[in-house]
């Protein structure tokens, strides 16, 4: 997920001695041959699309991680049965039964913006 630094269009960035610097919007405006700095549709974008990252993963510069419980909606039924009958001493009869049976349902999207197809 974008940083916070990232959505307010600075970049982070390691210099030559390993300090991490952050780039001003005046600064990125100024290296920018067209003279325009961070691009606001772009921002916007990555504002309105994806959620704050909630979690320290990432580059540790200018991503974080997000972490969610992912809801599971399994269900696994599996029966078995087994009957076993002694006719006559040397008579047995056994039957068993086993059925198995699963169903999945479909999950909330977790960002809800980005369409998926099934």
């Amino acid at each position: 997920m974008p940083s916070d630094t990232f959505r307010s269009g600075q970049l982070n960035y390691v210099d030559t001695n390993g300090n991490i610097q952050t780039t001003t919007t005046a600064q990125l405006q100024a290296i920018d041959p067209q003279g325009v700095g961070a691009d606001a549709a772009f921002l916007n974008f990555i504002t309105t699309r994806y959620p704050v990252g909630n979690d320290p993963a990432g580059d540790g510069l200018n991503t974080t991680g997000f972490l969610f419980n992912a809801p599971d909606h399994r269900k696994d039924n599996i029966f078995t049965a087994r009957v076993d009958y002694v006719l006559r001493p040397s008579t047995n009869c056994s039957e068993e039964y086993k059925r198995t049976g699963s169903t999945m349902t479909r999950l909330r999207r977790s960002f809800p913006a980005i369409r998926i197809r099934w």
